[in-house]
């Protein structure tokens, strides 16, 4: 049986942007990339001033997803993972994280989290 972790105190859900410490260095597109998935009706919980953590953690339809945002205006070799990134998604043991550069790429992944939940049983 699945326990509920929100207490009867706690605060609706909603589509408003928590932020955890903003020390880290984000990408042009950052905000930008936030506002769209935020826009689709998705949960943002940015964690990009976290060391180690990737940028993004987005809700959506039930579903979590870890995010690294990299901005795709930039040459390829600027949009490298950096080695703390690799090792971050190697030592992932959760739902593989997925690395967004444009407005399309947050689109497709909402449609995917979408598909998924609609193609998953009752109750799961």
């Amino acid at each position: 049986m699945a326990v509920s972790l929100r207490s009867s105190t706690d605060a609706p859900r909603s589509g408003r942007r928590r932020r955890v410490r903003q020390n880290g260095r984000r990408d042009a597109n950052h905000d930008e990339i936030v506002g769209l998935f935020e826009a689709l009706g998705c949960s943002v919980l940015d964690v990009s001033g976290v060391s180690g953590a990737l940028d993004l953690i987005v809700g959506a339809v039930g579903i979590d997803q870890r995010v690294e945002v990299k901005d795709g205006s930039k040459p390829p070799s600027e949009r490298r993972l950096t080695e703390a990134e690799l090792l971050e998604i190697a030592g992932w043991r959760g739902r593989r994280p997925v690395g967004v550069e444009t407005a399309e790429d947050v689109l497709a992944l909402v449609a995917r989290m979408r598909d998924e939940a609609r193609r998953k049983p009752p109750g799961l």
